[in-house]
């Protein structure tokens, strides 16, 4: 569930590499400074889907996607080297 406190960290977590390690709660002291770090309010932006169709149009990665996507042909290996928008999505 992507709501509530967990569901923020899950998001934000998602976006990093990281090891998690177990420390026993006597060696583990700052857990409770860090569970009380304040958090920063987003605001959201209302959605407007002609302002994010135009938004998309000017963005040369959206625009590479949405030909690949409207020549509707998978990429081949014969083709060349893979859309160098692939490893960004990656």
């Amino acid at each position: 569930e992507e709501t509530g406190r967990l569901g923020r960290w899950a998001i934000l977590l998602s976006n990093m590499k990281f090891s998690v390690q177990y420390r026993p709660g006597r060696v583990h002291e700052n857990a409770d400074f860090l569970s009380r770090i304040p958090m920063n309010l987003i605001s959201a932006i209302p959605a407007n889907n002609n302002v994010m169709c135009q938004e998309q149009q000017k963005d040369s990665l959206c625009k590479a996607i949405v030909t690949f996507l409207e020549q509707n042909e998978p990429w081949k290996k014969e083709d060349g080297p893979m859309p160098s928008w692939v490893s960004e999505i990656d």
